[in-house]
């Protein structure tokens, strides 16, 4: 059994992981992130197995830190996360002190020390220690042991008794420019608990089934089949690192395809116990607020999390079509369908004019109208073609408008963090 599995960012050993490398960590790589290579200089002396001169293959997961990051905000341990976790480590660390007082005959040079650390821990907050890993890391300042107070190996240590994958979160905020995280898994494809051939987050599921609640895809829920496909393919190019995080249900089956249908789902979800986390994505129009006013009443458990499409600045001066005539307004709120944010390019008409939002029924108890885009099928219909286009490598990812799907994405991955 591995007795030394090292966690790098960029290059540079931020922690390690004793007897092994729990499994939870997997969850958090991708298909197609396993990198095996010869072990390089005494790299093979850490395995107790191996001879003096064997050839030792290492098995590393490799993924980008911004990837890791996105993933770990989905899996629930976001910053909130972190923070309160901390603070309870703190809190623990500090009542553990207070209780435990040190015989009087102790060594006074060693009593003093542990008073300085005690004080020092009592102290300590999330952002000091992040500004304190962030000096270590950028003077290149890694020495010293758990026991060497203020150390980068102290440091991680305040973090023992928690989840793996919440001090990693913790790292990478500490690191926000680092580029890569490597984390060494030998032992454990070794070992024969995941292969190479495996995807390593659907692997870790299967050997973890304790963690399904917490490590299992989202279920992300739509009015529509077709407002889950423009956001399925946005995901697919915008963050393909979550591609196995989330999951868009096929309801194209569903007679209803609307608000009012998605709040029964919602129901049914809740009511049959399902353990995955969902998130069921309203449109930013009349119509999802006037359909979520019952469903506010009801009291929903905590893996389901309900929320309308953000606002949308394109938005916010919109041409529309009324009883009146034409007008340019802010349509967000009533109007805003996964259309609206497929990006100003596929919105625009032959004639370079964005299509406008058609007025429809007028809402009594809401007191105002719902709008609706026109021509959504030639919004769809170009959607595709960008999408297609950008799949086959035929336009810069630059060039096409991404910016409200974006803002449709980041917004999912800030609420699944929290």
């Amino acid at each position: 059994m591995s007795s030394y599995a090292p966690l790098t960012v960029d290059g540079i050993e931020v922690a390690t992981f004793r007897n092994g490398v729990d499994l939870s960590v997997a969850l958090i790589f991708g298909r197609n992130e396993f990198v095996s290579r010869p072990a390089i200089g005494d790299e093979a002396d850490r395995w107790e197995y191996t001879s003096v001169g064997e050839e030792v293959t290492i098995h590393e997961l490799v993924s980008t830190s911004s990837a890791v990051r996105d993933r770990l905000d989905v899996l629930g341990i976001g910053m909130t996360v972190v923070r309160n976790t901390f603070d309870q480590l703190i809190a623990d660390e500090s009542d553990l002190s207070a209780r435990l007082p040190l015989p009087d005959d102790v060594d006074p040079k060693f009593k003093q020390k542990l008073e300085e650390e005690s004080r020092l821990v009592a102290e300590m907050t999330l952002e000091r220690w992040i500004e304190l890993v962030r000096q270590r890391y950028q003077t290149g300042d890694l020495a010293g042991s758990a026991r060497d107070i203020n150390s980068l190996p102290w440091l991680i240590r305040l973090w023992e008794e928690s989840d793996t994958r919440i001090m990693i979160r913790a790292i990478l905020a500490a690191l926000p420019d680092a580029s890569e995280i490597r984390i060494d898994v030998t032992d454990i494809v070794d070992g024969g608990y995941m292969s190479l051939d495996d995807n390593p987050h659907e692997a870790a599921l299967e050997w973890m089934a304790q963690e399904i609640s917490s490590g299992s895809p989202v279920i992300v829920l739509m009015e529509g089949p077709s407002d889950a496909r423009i956001l399925q393919s946005a995901v697919e190019i915008r963050k393909p690192h979550l591609k196995d995080f989330l999951r868009f249900p096929d309801f194209s089956f569903s007679p209803e395809s609307n608000a009012s249908a998605l709040v029964k789902t919602v129901k049914t979800f809740a009511s049959a116990g399902i353990r995955n986390r969902v998130v069921a994505i309203f449109d930013n129009d009349t119509a999802a607020e006037d359909a979520l006013r019952p469903l506010a009443e009801d009291s929903l458990p905590r893996n389901i999390s309900v929320f309308r499409l953000p606002y949308l600045p394109l938005a916010s001066a919109y041409p529309t079509i009324g009883p009146n005539g034409t007008d340019v307004m802010d349509v967000n709120g009533l109007a805003g369908s996964i259309e609206l944010y497929t990006g100003e390019d596929v919105l625009r008409d032959q004639n370079g004019e964005l299509r406008p939002v058609q007025w429809r029924g007028f809402n009594d108890r809401l007191d105002r109208y719902q709008g609706e885009v026109t021509h959504k099928r030639a919004i769809q219909e170009a959607y595709e073609a960008k999408v297609k286009a950008t799949q086959l490598g035929e336009l810069p990812q630059i060039l096409p408008d991404w910016t409200g799907l974006d803002l449709v994405l980041d917004s999912i991955v800030r609420l699944l963090s929290d």
